[in-house]
């Protein structure tokens, strides 16, 4: 019979928050990715853990917290131990990014959920894919095969395809049908394997959203609303993530002041800001035709001209003047972006410019709403900004040096400790040259030692047997002694002596170092000293006076477009999830009313569990190499297809369980077939490259394929994806529908 899928959204349902949900196939289970929030709130994963040792195998979508921060902490403590597919950027740059956070939170607080070892160990699971790549499944995902896709959004995203037998099913969460700098748009409608799945899960984020503004007004405003705060002296702060969309910020910003020649500073500050560089720089091959064609002008992409890469506040602070910082991460709740939001969000003349919405109940979002509340009122003009004027109460949590009392008490305690192991050092360095030391046989009976020797002949009392042995043995043991004591019986410290000779060393040498590094050298992150301090945290309000504005650089298709992109997938089932409630009821009733759409649609609640399983009669069964011998087989994509007459009749398995057996009627006994058994479906685009295979002219217009000029018209009629041809009645009607038929199987 055909397969069970079953579907569950553990998190990001009715919600526009991190990304997880469970699809299940006949005993085979799968993690569709596996995010968290900036809070890392460990209550958020209750439905994951009851699940997490189940998994047979994880997907990951995008490099960023909504849809892998959970992963470490899952692989952890909640028992995720099963396979992991992802594309390099995803695998690097998402290792990055986690990297990134709990560098951020270990700034702040005692951050004990997971380490940064946690984090290389368990994406060190992850098995790298390329697009379009095949990739057959094992275990209990036996039959399963997927695929990664481009799902445009951000470097190495992925539209994950999963198929088994008959089951179809497309994986499509924030993607973009657009170009950008750095990435070509998806391959959701150019690629004909994903039209027409099974079931597509894709979610209703845009849905009632405005149309975005183009492009070009959308840079200029970026580009205005700096330009009028660094001429009024005050700073520009722009939250972003630390690895993915922030790349097309960058790529922008360093163009427009290395052509301007601006002398304000522009900063990427995160904890891994030269990493996501070097990163990027690795993975050019998975970036756009934009990047291409820069290397053909002789340029180096992300080789920034004037983008200063820091990674401390102190760093941001010996630059003087106004200044433009892109600091991780966009909800502003934890990392750079939050330290600069308590120092700037009080000076009227600093802005505050959103790239991103942020995650529900984090401050980003939070200014979000009260812009957009605002910009409604403006036509949601793209260049609209607030004054904002609001107290926020937050809990603040820090890392603060030690002074005075604690200081000296911390001071003391060190003291101790590093004497206490000098002592307990000192007193093994007495007992190793105790045992060392010379002493005569009557004074104590030596425990006996390996041996070594200083040369090697051949033991004439051993036996070598039948067959001759060229062999070499030991003897004349030798004992090397290494005194640890002078001659007058004090123990040499080597430290010492080092130190003594530091001090003979010409002041000159200090200066030998090269003043700029060699060409090759590795550009590191600066080492931070280490301070003694202390977490404290403590409730503050926040005061915010600064300007503030959203200009959208998320990268997702907007809602009109999704609507169009679903229509021309024309997915036989469709379930929507990553929407606030009104959002995803809104574009389910839209595909319910639609009748170009199917009526199947689903939009499940976090955790609800639906059945979306095919109401097909598919069996598997055994045939004989005989009646195997005997068919005539036509060729479909991957299938060999025959038509047999038959009974299937379910019987018990030895091993437990049912299985179908197929019991072929007698050619004498078989009823006359009625008619002709299509099977297939004809899609417009294969349609359109056998048309020009034999030497027709075709054109796309309005969903239509055009033949010749409008001789013939190949339209799909109806939910269930059939085609109909019009037309005159001519030699090149018939030899049209003749290679019409040829794109299925008749039987």
């Amino acid at each position: 019979m055909s397969s069970f899928v079953k579907f569950t959204a553990i998190l990001g349902a009715h919600d526009q928050g991190p990304l997880c949900y469970l699809l299940e196939i006949d005993e085979a289970k799968l993690l569709l990715d596996c995010g968290w929030s900036e809070s890392t709130d460990p209550s958020q994963l209750a439905a994951l853990e009851k699940v997490a040792r189940q998994i047979d195998a994880l997907l990951l979508s995008h490099a960023d917290l909504d849809h892998l921060g959970a992963f470490p902490y899952a692989a952890k403590h909640l028992g995720l131990t099963c396979p992991v597919f992802a594309t390099t950027p995803v695998h690097d740059m998402g290792q990055a990014c986690m990297h990134d956070l709990i560098q951020a939170k270990l700034n702040q607080e005692e951050f004990h959920l997971f380490t940064k070892d946690d984090i290389d160990t368990a994406f060190a699971k992850t098995t790298i894919l390329r697009y379009s790549q095949p990739t057959v499944l094992t275990g209990k995902c036996q039959g399963i095969t997927v695929s990664a896709f481009s799902a445009g959004h951000t470097i190495g995203g992925t539209i994950w395809k999963i198929k088994k037998d008959t089951e179809e099913i497309v994986y499509a969460v924030d993607y973009n049908h657009r170009k950008e700098r750095h990435l070509n748009g998806t391959v959701l409608l150019s690629t004909d394997t994903l039209i027409r799945p099974t079931l597509l899960i894709t979610d209703a984020f845009n849905t009632l959203m405005p149309d975005p503004a183009p492009r070009k007004q959308r840079d200029a405003a970026l580009i205005e609303s700096i330009a009028t705060v660094l001429s009024e002296h005050g700073n520009v702060l722009i939250p972003s993530d630390s690895s993915t969309r922030v790349l097309e910020l960058l790529y922008m910003l360093d163009q427009h002041w290395a052509f301007h020649r601006y002398t304000y500073h522009l900063v990427f500050l995160t904890n891994q800001s030269q990493n996501a560089i070097n990163l990027a720089k690795s993975t050019l091959e998975w970036m756009g035709d934009g990047i291409a064609q820069a290397f053909t002008a002789r340029e180096l992409p992300f080789e920034f001209k004037c983008l200063k890469m820091i990674h401390s506040i102190d760093e941001l602070d010996n630059l003087m003047g106004p200044k433009v910082v892109l600091a991780s991460f966009p909800g502003m709740m934890t990392g750079f972006s939050q330290d600069l939001l308590i120092e700037w969000g009080s000076d009227p003349r600093n802005m505050i410019i959103l790239p991103d919405r942020a995650q529900p109940g984090t401050l980003g979002r939070m200014m979000f709403d009260d812009w957009f509340e605002s910009a409604k009122m403006a036509d949601m003009n793209v260049r609209h900004h607030i004054q904002l004027n609001r107290d926020i109460p937050i809990t603040l949590k820090k890392q603060v040096p030690l002074v005075g009392d604690e200081l000296d008490e911390y001071m003391s305690k060190k003291q101790a400790e590093e004497e206490h192991a000098r002592l307990m050092h000192s007193h093994q360095l007495g007992l190793d040259d105790s045992s060392d030391s010379d002493m005569s046989d009557t004074e104590e009976v030596a425990k006996p030692q390996p041996m070594q020797f200083d040369i090697y002949v051949k033991d004439v009392n051993r036996s070598t047997g039948f067959f001759k042995q060229a062999q070499a043995f030991k003897m004349y043991p030798v004992h090397e002694h290494r005194p640890r004591v002078d001659d007058y019986g004090e123990l040499i410290d080597l430290d010492m002596y080092a130190k003594l000779e530091l001090q003979h060393v010409p002041d000159e040498a200090a200066n030998l170092a090269p003043n700029e590094p060699e060409e090759n050298e590795k550009v590191v992150a600066p080492v931070k000293k280490v301070v003694p301090s202390k977490y404290v945290v403590e409730d503050i309000l926040l005061s915010l006076k600064c300007r503030m504005q959203y200009i959208d650089f998320e990268g997702r298709s907007d809602g009109k477009s999704v609507k169009n992109i679903i229509a021309q997938v024309a997915p036989r089932k469709l379930l929507f999830v990553h929407g606030d409630k009104a959002s995803t009821m809104a574009f389910a009733e839209y595909c319910r009313t639609n009748e170009s759409l199917t009526n199947e649609v689903y939009d499940p609640v976090q955790g609800e569990c639906v059945n979306v399983s095919s109401a097909t009669n598919l069996f598997r069964v055994v045939l004989t190499d005989t009646l195997v011998n005997s068919l005539s087989m036509i060729q479909m994509d991957e299938y060999s297809l025959s038509y047999i007459t038959g009974v299937i009749k379910l019987q018990d398995s030895v091993t437990g369980g049912t299985r179908a057996m197929l019991e072929v009627v007698p050619v004498e006994t078989q009823l006359t077939r009625q008619h002709v058994m299509v099977v297939g479906e004809a899609k417009l685009s294969q349609v359109r490259k056998v048309l020009d295979s034999q030497g027709f002219r075709t054109a796309f217009a309005s969903g239509v394929l055009v033949v010749n000029e409008g001789k013939a018209l190949i339209k799909r009629s109806g939910t269930d994806g059939s085609l109909a041809l019009e037309g005159s009645i001519s030699r090149d009607y018939y030899k049209i529908r003749e290679l019409l038929y040829s794109t299925l199987a008749i039987l």
